[in-house]
């Protein structure tokens, strides 16, 4: 792999930055420190902090929406199968999501809302037309319980393990996790 350029270095410090301290806990010193690079480099890469958070958090989501596009010919079983599995493998991305919704009251404001908001209906309206939902069913309801199925047990993998008496925490408690939300989902989608 060819070596990182200082802006590609600054972004991949500022994403494991802020999943293990959200926006308001992390510090340009350690990210800076984290990429090899003096925080001066960040202010003129990115100007400041929030604007920083906001490129991770817009990369962040643009790389969960392309992994998990649903297919022609999946159910929503393997929908939520593909979702979970993203989640376990990129647990960062998911953390950067949750320290928004810790940091971010009711009704606050929302970094770049209008434009996540249009990708959110486009990912209703793909989900629908390629899973289908059942009549009176409202899409973007069904696909906030499809992402809670696949990404609940990676946002609290400690609740997680408490609630399956610790079988979330092996290989193959995974693999039955997988296998029960994958099924939970065919049967909510039904």
């Amino acid at each position: 792999m060819p070596p990182k350029n200082t802006r590609e270095s600054l972004l991949a410090a500022a994403r494991a930055e802020f999943a293990a301290h959200g926006l308001a806990g992390a510090r340009i010193d350690r990210i800076a420190s984290e990429a090899g690079c003096n925080k001066e480099r960040i202010y003129a890469n990115f100007g400041n902090k929030d604007r920083l958070y906001e490129l991770v958090l817009a990369e962040a989501i643009e790389e969960i929406g392309a992994a998990t596009l649903p297919l022609p010919g999946e159910d929503a079983g393997a929908y939520v199968g593909k979702c979970f599995d993203f989640h376990r493998e990129h647990p960062h991305l998911l953390r950067i999501l949750l320290w928004e919704a810790l940091q971010t009251p009711p009704g606050g404001e929302v970094h770049d809302a209008a434009r996540r908001g249009e990708f959110y209906e486009g990912r209703r309206a793909l989900l629908s037309r390629v899973l289908g939902t059942p009549p009176g069913v409202d899409p973007g309801r069904m696909m906030l319980v499809l992402i809670g199925l696949a990404a609940w047990p990676h946002a609290v993998p400690t609740l997680a393990g408490l609630v399956t008496g610790g079988e979330s925490a092996t290989e193959s408690g995974q693999r039955e996790l997988r296998e029960f939300v994958t099924e939970a989902a065919r049967r909510v989608a039904g």
